[in-house]
Order: C-alpha cells, then structure tokens, then sequence
C-alpha cells in the first residue's frame, strides 16, 4: 500500500507545513496517525491472508513516486515535496495545429520554439492543490507556509524520510514503540538541493551522516533552467498566476475520466484516446 498527497493531508487535516512535520515531537499526532494506518494495513492483510489460505505478504507498506496520478489531482507526487507552488506547464504542438490558435485566441500564452522549428507551445497556469489549501480569500499565502524542495535544506528532507519510515513503513505502537516485525518496503525519494546554496563539503558531510540512517534516497542537484528555450514546467509569482488567469477569457475544459485514473493493474495509463473511453 502506497500514499500519494502526503503534504495536503498533512496540511488540511492537521495544519502542519513540512517544517513542523520534521519536528517529531511537535507533529506526534500525525505521526502517531500514519502508524495507525500502518497498523491498519497489517490487519487488513493479515485478515485477507487467513481468508485466502495464504502466507502474509513479506512487505505491506511503501510509498512509490506517483508521479501520474499525483499530477492528474494536482497533488504533491509520493513522498516529495512540490517542485513549485504555481507554473506554467507547457505543452507542445504542431504550429499548424488548430488548437494552438484557438488557444491563443481564448487568452492562453503561446511561445513559437525557434530549436524545434515547426512547434508551438501553450502554456496553463497550473496551482498545486497544497497552494490552494494554504492561501487565505485574498490568494495570499498564510502563515502556513508551503515549502518547495528547493527551499528545503538536504538534512531536513533526510529526516523527513528517516520520519516516514519509522512510522509508515516500518510502523510503531500506540505509543511510538517500533513494532517486532517489519512488515515495509521502502520510501521511493529523490532529495533535491541548490549547488548554489549548498557548499559541497557540507553537502558531503550531511549524506555521510544521514544516508546511513534510512534505506533508501537518490540525490539530485537542481539547475538552472533559464537557459533551456523549453521546459515543460515554469515557476511563476502569485502575481504571474492571476495575471495569466485573468487573460483567459474562456478556459478550455480538460476532462479526465475513469479511465485514465484505473490502475488496477498495477499500472496507471499515460496515453489517452478518445475511441478508448
């Protein structure tokens, strides 16, 4: 068993931002909540299994990166922490497509790519579904602060994830008390930092000391993308997104049925056709 909209539910149901949730003793409850839900799998499992006639799974809990079905919500994919609270995402076309003009017609910002000739781009103001539960009537955002990976030190993620394992994958008590078996898998994590920020003797000095301590976490450094003529997502200002908004003078409807959301085998489909429906 997977979980994807950590950070909302964290959020919405709690009121903790990934500061506070780093901070054990303070965020108790919700962790306290998360190896109810371990415990809550283990019984499920250990039921079914006894139904079946069979042994229980050697591994019960995990958390895997779900990257399409988180982005189809607008959630926070996994275990991550959102690359940006507002963008743009930009989808490629064919110059001669005839949505590229209605788009560009009804408001939406269009970018004619010079390195791929012949494509178009559209851009979408995009809000993370985290942004809008933490921004007040005005669009401000509140004190509930929403961090992005970017803003995110290397050693907080890292016992971010020692967090999640303790509580979701490997599971405790009531009390906290780790349980005897060891049910999980592993938490699928991939920690982001700025070079920029972030010294590389330090850097070194945190994954020496914190890798050890958790299964499982690849690192990778974020660059800057100003450089590349296209990026299929742009971070933009609170400001960028209304104006954007306010330029759309009649959004277009994207649909998404059953179909694209059914991953009963074991796979979440990414391609969509309309005869397929």
């Amino acid at each position: 068993v997977s979980i994807t909209g950590i950070h909302e539910f964290a959020l919405k149901f709690f009121g903790y931002n990934f500061y506070d949730l780093i901070d054990e003793k303070k965020t108790k409850d919700f962790w306290l909540t998360m190896a109810r839900f371990n415990r809550a799998v283990r019984d499920e499992a250990t039921q079914y299994a006894e139904k079946l006639g069979t042994r229980v799974p050697h591994t019960l809990t995990t958390i895997k990166p779900a990257g399409t079905t988180s982005k189809l919500f607008g959630l926070c994919e996994g275990w991550h922490l959102p690359a940006m609270k507002r963008y743009l995402r930009w989808v490629q076309f064919r110059s001669d497509n005839p949505l590229v003009a209605e788009y560009a017609a009804k408001g939406y910002p269009t970018k004619d790519l010079v390195q791929y000739e012949g494509t178009t781009v559209v851009g979408f103001p995009t809000s993370l579904k985290i942004t809008e539960i933490a921004e007040d009537a005005n669009g401000a955002l509140t004190n509930l602060h929403v961090v992005t990976a970017g803003e995110a030190k290397p050693w907080q993620q890292y016992r971010w994830v020692e967090l999640g394992e303790k509580y979701w994958i490997h599971g405790t008590d009531d009390q906290g008390k780790p349980l005897k078996d060891d049910l999980g898998n592993q938490i699928s994590y991939t920690l982001k930092y700025v070079p920029s920020k972030v010294a590389y003797l330090d850097f070194k000095a945190i994954v020496q000391k914190n890798q050890r301590r958790i299964r499982c976490c690849s690192v990778m450094p974020q660059i800057e993308a100003t450089a590349f003529e296209y990026q299929p997502e742009e971070a933009i200002t609170h400001a960028q997104f209304q104006s954007a908004k306010q330029s759309i003078r009649d959004a277009m409807s994207e649909d998404i049925g059953k179909e694209h959301v059914d991953c009963e085998s074991g796979a979440c489909p990414t391609d969509f056709k309309d005869d397929e429906k």
